[in-house]
């Protein structure tokens, strides 16, 4: 097997707010989440102090950190602190005002991290128990024409899978100028905690994913299958130069396996001592057949 080099990623994540404009089944953002900050004075205090850490790269999110009414004043002052890379994850909702995003960008933002997770407008409103899919392609519409370096993640789910290789479609042809396409799984916990329907047995998934993997890249936009929130290797070991696991340190790599378990088979498995393993409530769900 040919090395897979890897390169390590100096990051913080902060959750500002417990608010959304959606409602998705699976959201995993609550108060026992980690890095909730809610008070403006301590969240501020929480940046200023991973920056004197050395941290360069931060993602601010939440429910969705949008909403937070201090988020343009809150992204001046992460790069005010020296952060080289401010990322932000959302909904792209209020990016369909155009110069919202243009005052953030004009902050510091430099990178955006777009939840979308159907290309199907009645499908993409069950999702997200909302009716906004078309204010969501506006303003990720708006969010590319500022140049600023974009990753869409999906959340594969029971609702969403079958649909995958046209979502790859669809963004390659609806979103250009798209830097990266993350595909994550719905993990168990959070909201899909409780609304486990929302969860599908990832055998399912897969020959809908690899399709959507290949087009994806056939149509030139990389792909990435994140650490905590990603599938095991094993379902996909032709694409494991894809798999964060694998090609990254992140600052949660002591504790990724919280949560997570793995079989004894995994031992033997060439992946094991990078690969996180999986949830075990999705193991307590459907086993490890």
């Amino acid at each position: 097997m040919k090395k897979i080099r890897r390169y390590r990623i100096n990051l913080r994540e902060i959750r500002i707010n417990l608010e959304c404009n959606q409602d998705c089944p699976f959201c995993n953002t609550d108060e026992k989440a980690e890095n909730v900050i809610l008070d403006e004075k301590s969240i501020r205090k929480k940046i200023k102090t991973w920056s004197g850490q050395g941290i360069r790269y931060l993602s601010i999110t939440g429910r969705e950190p949008t909403l937070y009414p201090g988020i343009i004043d809150l992204v001046k002052w992460a790069g005010e602190c020296g952060y080289r890379k401010i990322s932000l994850q959302t909904n792209a909702l209020l990016f369909s005002d155009k110069n919202f995003g243009r005052r953030l960008k004009e902050a510091g933002l430099n990178d955006i991290f777009i939840s979308f997770h159907s290309c199907r407008e009645k499908n993409y409103n069950r999702i997200t128990r909302s009716r906004t899919f078309r204010r969501a392609v506006s303003g990720i519409k708006n969010i590319l024409t500022l140049k600023i370096e974009t990753t869409i993640n999906i959340v594969v789910n029971s609702l969403n899978y079958k649909e995958l290789p046209d979502l790859a479609d669809f963004i390659s042809r609806q979103f250009k100028g798209t830097g990266h396409v993350t595909f994550s799984f719905v993990a168990p916990a959070g909201k899909a905690g409780k609304n486990r329907w929302i969860i599908p047995r990832i055998s399912l998934i897969i020959p809908y994913l690899t399709r959507a993997i290949e087009k994806t890249t056939a149509n030139g936009i990389n792909v990435r299958i994140p650490s905590r929130c990603g599938f095991p290797v094993c379902f996909l070991p032709a694409y494991s130069g894809l798999f964060d696991d694998l090609t990254t340190i992140h600052p949660w790599n002591k504790t990724k396996m919280q949560g997570k378990i793995k079989t004894l088979k995994c031992r033997l498995c060439r992946f094991n001592d990078r690969c996180s393993g999986f949830w075990k409530d999705y193991v307590r769900l459907y086993g490890f057949k």
